[in-house]
């Protein structure tokens, strides 16, 4: 992978090791209100993904699963960060083409906007480590806008995370499709 260099709130440091030497998400100074709400934003994303699953349905009626469009590559993204989701949660981009990325934090705490590298798919935070991060923006304020252009010179699908402690938990999380 490649990106440019333009500027842009570029992803700090979130990893640090506690006296044992093992990984563990870094803390902000707004990690007291984000525990706080985890469990409650884990429970409504538990919830809400219960009423879309219950709505949709499963299947076509005849045991076929229902599949979406293809989402459509594109080289401009605006992706707003609630508690706890993205909104697009998933998104295409074309292969070696400039694709500029902007989040837009509309929510009441810190989040990050972090794609980790192909094949480095995490499903617990405890499986986080720094050394998997791609690119992407950490600690972007609530009410604040970051944007930057990055480069993919390999398709692929790419795990999208919030890597603020407890959101990935609640649900925050998505995908990235590098498409040739």
């Amino acid at each position: 992978m490649s990106t440019s260099p333009s500027p842009g709130r570029q992803l700090e440091k979130p990893i640090a090791t506690d006296a044992e030497g093992e990984s563990e998400f870094s803390y902000s100074h707004a990690s007291s209100l984000a525990i706080a709400v985890t469990g409650v934003g884990a429970m409504l994303a538990i919830a809400v993904a219960l009423v879309a699953v219950i709505i949709s349905g499963t299947s076509e009626g005849d045991g076929t699963p229902q599949t979406g469009p293809a989402i459509q590559a594109s080289t401009e993204w605006t992706i707003t960060a609630t508690e706890f989701q993205f909104d697009p949660d998933a998104i295409a981009a074309p292969l070696a083409t400039d694709v500029a990325v902007t989040v837009d934090n509309k929510g009441a705490v810190q989040h990050a906007w972090v794609v980790m590298k192909q094949g480095e798919e995490i499903t617990t935070e405890q499986e986080f480590d720094q050394s998997k991060v791609l690119l992407g923006f950490d600690n972007i304020d609530p009410g604040a806008t970051v944007s930057d252009t990055f480069q993919f010179d390999q398709g692929g699908t790419y795990q999208i995370i919030c890597s603020i402690p407890g959101h990935f938990a609640a649900g925050m999380k998505g995908t990235l499709e590098v498409q040739s």
